[in-house]
């Protein structure tokens, strides 16, 4: 148990140490996000469509060659072309390369081409990044191309597998291919447009730089629990931190860890009177959405139950008369149930998935609504 235990705290201790390097953002806007709601971090295809679309000149942005120009001036390549030709350039989406291969968005500028590679959670393939250069070099020398574009959450380098060819001394040079981040140089970029846009553009674009920011904290995490394992493309080595990893993975099969901290944290940080109430464990006959029940003290009865389904919330039989109309309460199969959340009001607190926002909310007042509560 002993070796477990210093196995496991080894292991926090690296990947904390590794996570200090870069900036974590670990804290979520609760209000609504339709990327977030579509998933789009976690969907290649539909991140590139975003891309490509604001990219083209013609898109249905309706702001025609402004977001290419900014792009080019934030990769500083815009005095590369002129103005006329960033106006007639334009993208395709998963551009065949060699038969069966398709770049991710490929821009075209008169005879320049702009391929970029897109990878968020995907590994890179064999010889992937050299095909693609050779391909547009020299397979299409009309279109002249200067280096291929790896993009990908925090910048990170392609793969050797990826930039070298089948050949012992065919590699890409560094001059070749050039790294892009989604948190430097997309989130620059979409910056540089939110100064030409406002209305229901702008509202989706700060919505994707919303997503951009998850994204990039989750690839850190990532990125820092890998090396820790000291796990890489091709490299797997059995060692002390990658069981210790294993073994908390497969004890939390069932998400059952993080049902255990949150419980804990719940019963830590809920705020009443307890005086007048208690918090107790509910029984399995309870249970369903339920983490606790609330009795109050002066009758010995259950009178509201804490849950958790996507979000956290309270429900309870019945309110006194002058609250019974309050909007933020609802009535649904003969209860009433609220929204629960550290800034109050009707805002919602997801917790049905591990969150560090536990670890940067604390009060959870409760004491108000018990208080409104019939019993």
């Amino acid at each position: 148990m002993e070796e477990n235990t210093s196995k496991y705290e080894r292991l926090f201790q690296t990947i904390q140490e590794r996570m200090q390097r870069s900036p974590v953002r670990t804290e979520k806007s609760n209000t609504f996000n339709i990327f977030r709601v579509l998933g789009i971090a976690d969907k290649e295809v539909l991140l590139c469509r975003l891309l490509g679309d604001l990219l083209a000149p013609n898109g249905s942005h309706g702001l025609n060659e402004k977001p290419l120009l900014a792009f080019l001036e934030q990769l500083n390549i815009a005095d590369q072309f002129s103005l006329d030709a960033v106006k007639r350039a334009y993208t395709v989406l998963d551009e065949t390369v060699d038969g069966d291969r398709r770049a991710d968005v490929v821009i075209h500028i008169g005879d320049r081409v702009i391929p970029i590679e897109v990878k968020i959670w995907a590994g890179d393939q064999a010889s992937q990044l050299y095909d693609y250069y050779q391909y547009f070099a020299k397979v299409r020398p009309q279109n002249k191309t200067r280096k291929i574009y790896y993009l990908t959450p925090s910048g990170r380098a392609p793969s050797d597998g990826s930039i070298s060819g089948p050949g012992d001394h065919q590699r890409l040079s560094s001059g070749q291919y050039q790294c892009l981040s989604f948190r430097e140089d997309v989130s620059g970029w979409i910056n540089r447009l939110l100064v030409e846009c406002d209305g229901s553009l702008g509202e989706i674009l700060r919505q994707f730089l919303e997503v951009i920011n998850d994204m990039c904290s989750e690839d850190t995490i990532l990125q820092s629990i890998k090396e820790a394992v000291h796990l890489g493309e091709g490299h797997f080595e059995r060692n002390s931190s990658l069981e210790a990893l294993l073994l908390i993975l497969e004890a939390n099969k069932t998400n059952e860890l993080w049902k255990v901290i949150r419980k804990e944290y719940l019963r830590q940080n809920l705020q009443f009177d307890k005086t007048r109430y208690q918090l107790i464990d509910v029984s399995e006959e309870e249970k369903g959405h339920a983490i606790f029940a609330v009795r109050a003290l002066e009758t010995g009865k259950q009178i509201a139950w804490i849950c958790v389904d996507t979000n956290l919330y309270i429900v309870a039989n019945a309110l006194k008369p002058q609250y019974e109309n309050q909007p933020e309460w609802k009535k649904e199969n003969g209860s009433v149930w609220r929204y629960v959340s550290p800034h109050g009001g009707n805002e919602r607190f997801p917790l049905r998935n591990p969150t560090t926002s536990i670890i940067t909310e604390s009060a959870l007042s409760i004491g108000d609504l018990l208080d409104q509560i019939l019993f």
